[in-house]
């Protein structure tokens, strides 16, 4: 449906001139506006999470899985199982070299995962670029939704083990079994 139908029906030149024209300019420009925004969105939700893994590590689940996973590898070196060898460390290596390298991979598989992230967004400006910059919008909050921490997940991953632990006289088998 055309806003100037109204105009155009009158003969009047200049106005239709005029309305053409702030219709054109709308639909030439979208692409213009619409699709660094949503760039600009995106680029700018990253750069904050790498400000916030870097410099406040307790707000991102990224570094709090990073900090299990070490703790993890820890433990799997340290107090092996009775079936398993009884040094990993002779055949691993150090448990930093371990853990460093098992985060490592997982930073580049997280890496991985944003990069197919941004195919969506891409895929969606064949379809214009209104649908691009709203799943620009959304997908930047869900993954504000899924990359930051609570003061429950930060309780869970950091005080609720030690206490159960702790309360089981030490027997971390019992206490994982627990939860």
């Amino acid at each position: 449906i055309d806003p100037c139908l109204f105009l155009r029906s009158r003969n009047n030149t200049n106005l239709e001139y005029i309305c053409s024209g702030v219709l054109m300019w709308k639909q030439e420009w979208l692409d213009v506006i619409l699709v660094p925004a949503g760039l600009v969105v995106m680029v700018a939700y990253h750069v904050w999470l790498g400000y916030a893994i870097i410099h406040r590590p307790k707000l991102t689940v990224i570094s709090l899985n990073a900090e299990s996973r070490r703790q993890w590898v820890f433990s799997m070196m340290t107090f092996p199982d009775v079936r398993g060898p009884r040094n990993l460390e002779l055949v691993l290596g150090s448990c930093e070299y371990v853990s460093r390298n098992l985060n490592r991979a997982s930073y580049f598989w997280s890496l991985g995962l944003r990069a197919f992230y941004f195919s969506f967004p891409l895929f969606l400006w064949n379809f214009g670029p209104i649908p691009m910059f709203v799943c620009c919008c959304m997908m930047s909050s869900i993954l504000y939704f899924l990359d930051t921490t609570t003061s429950f997940t930060r309780h869970l991953h950091s005080e609720s083990f030690r206490e159960i632990a702790e309360s089981m006289d030490g027997e971390i088998e019992s206490a994982v079994h627990s939860l």
